[in-house]
């Protein structure tokens, strides 16, 4: 019964009338290929003499490409075919003559010329059994129609009557609905037929038209050993970079630090009074915590180039992380930079999945920046925004000195300052919006730049809602 019902099935199934079609136009492409063949190879041994018969065949290959692709398409689009690649795309940019290499190279392009020659006998075979069974069926299915209109067209005593043998009727309506039959379960039979032909190319396709399984875990495995070597000499080459500006970075106060000093201990210069003592060691002290602060941050480097940022992440209200920020870098502002330092209230908004620590870390480090790089009597606002269904945004803003465009994309990169001068006037040592990144993704976030020069620069953290 399951097996009946299976085979009458095939009439509501879609693939089946699609498998009939894809049948049907393997003749026109079969006879294509033919042509393409019989032209292209010929043509190609004529003109090997003159040099030119490589390049022949190198275009006969191009079409076999091309065919395949479009064979590719076409099985995926009617059937959904679910087809390997036929070649793994490079990131690297290669000559004309590299290209070409490694196209005559690669299998794939000589299966699909293989796939070509195999689809001119098999396209007609295929044509030919699916036409043949689907003619003969229809002519069966038409019997009875046909019965129908010559018996309504005769007249009782007519001698065609008696030499049909239609006096009666019972036989000939008999045979007619036999033949009826004949032709439905030939029809479905052919639907079977079809549909069958059509995954069976399917298995042709995937068998030459596409990389083997082995191809495409060797291609994957020699693109990420690439990733990997490419990531680690960048890694390498961060590291000396980061040796020799972080040296760089060293000189200037330690050099100040040991000038101070040594004025204080030089014998020949005199004892200093109370007051440039004062001024001595204050600069000192500066100059100390600009070494500490320094530190901090190669450390925090570091560990996220090692990994080894630990972070507790769990639902975090903003306000309290606003307000501690805020009130810490508010009078700093006023009395150093005459800068006002803003808030607005984010008590309205729900918690947010980050590290209380690490996020403060971050939201000091973008204040900070917008603070030293704002004119007096400009403003850095703080705020909190919705960012869409799933986020929440942490605004910094100031009306300062903006950055260039052409500098946006490289701003979070490690030391690397807009205006050097004013970082060192101000303490920074371009690793505070490297960090700030670095934190922000390992909570899960991201961190977006907005700025027009003169007018600005607005810092946006993304944090997923709790």
């Amino acid at each position: 019964m399951s097996a009946t019902l299976a085979f009458l099935g095939v009439a509501g199934d879609r693939r089946a009338y699609l498998g009939m079609l894809y049948a049907l136009a393997r003749l026109p492409i079969a006879l294509f290929y033919l042509m393409v063949l019989a032209v292209g190879i010929p043509t190609g041994f004529g003109l090997l003499a003159i040099g030119v018969g490589l390049v022949v065949f190198i275009l006969i290959l191009g079409i076999a490409w091309i065919c395949a692709v479009f064979e590719r398409e076409l099985g995926s689009w009617w059937f959904g075919f679910e087809l390997r690649p036929m070649r793994i795309a490079s990131r690297e940019r290669l000559s004309f003559v590299q290209l070409v290499r490694g196209f005559i190279l690669n299998g794939v392009t000589w299966k699909s010329l293989l796939y070509m020659v195999i689809q001119i006998p098999l396209g007609v075979i295929v044509f030919a059994v699916v036409f043949a069974l689907a003619t003969v069926s229809l002519v069966l299915l038409a019997a009875p129609g046909v019965y129908v209109l010559d018996t309504a067209s005769l007249r009782p005593g007519d001698p065609a009557v008696n030499a049909l043998g239609l006096t009666d009727g019972s036989g000939a309506q008999a045979i007619t609905l036999v033949l009826g039959a004949t032709g439905l379960v030939l029809a479905l039979a052919t639907l079977h037929v079809a549909r069958g032909i059509a995954l069976g190319h399917g298995a042709l396709i995937r068998g030459l038209l596409g990389m083997s399984e082995a191809q495409v875990e060797l291609s994957a495995a020699r693109k990420e050993a690439a990733t990997q070597s490419a990531r680690a000499e960048r890694s390498e080459q961060s590291r000396r970079e980061l040796v020799v500006n972080v040296s760089h970075e060293l000189r200037t106060p330690i050099a100040s630090i040991r000038g101070h000093v040594d004025s204080l201990l030089d014998p020949h210069g005199g004892q200093p009074s109370e007051e440039e003592t004062r001024r001595y060691l204050e600069i000192v002290q500066k100059e100390t915590e600009r070494l500490s602060s320094l530190v901090d941050d190669l450390l925090a480097v570091t560990r996220a180039d090692a990994g080894e940022l630990k972070l507790d992440i769990h639902p975090t209200q903003l306000g309290p992380i606003v307000e501690q920020v805020t009130g810490a870098l508010g009078p700093i502002a006023r009395r150093d930079r005459k800068v006002t330092l803003t808030a607005t209230t984010a008590d309205g908004f729900g918690p947010v999945y980050a590290d209380p620590d690490r996020l403060s870390q971050v939201l000091v480090n973008l204040v900070r920046n917008a603070i030293n790089y704002t004119p007096e009597g400009g403003i850095v606002s703080i705020s909190v925004r919705e960012a869409g269904p799933a986020n929440l945004a942490l605004e910094v803003a100031d009306t300062g000195v903006g950055i260039p465009a052409e500098e946006l994309a490289l701003i979070f990169d490690r030391l690397y300052r807009v205006d050097s001068s004013r970082s060192r006037a101000t303490g920074g040592f371009g690793l505070g919006l490297a960090i700030a990144r670095d934190l922000v993704q390992a909570m899960g976030g991201t961190i977006e730049v907005e700025s027009q020069p003169g007018a600005g620069s607005k810092f946006t953290v993304n944090l997923r809602k709790a």
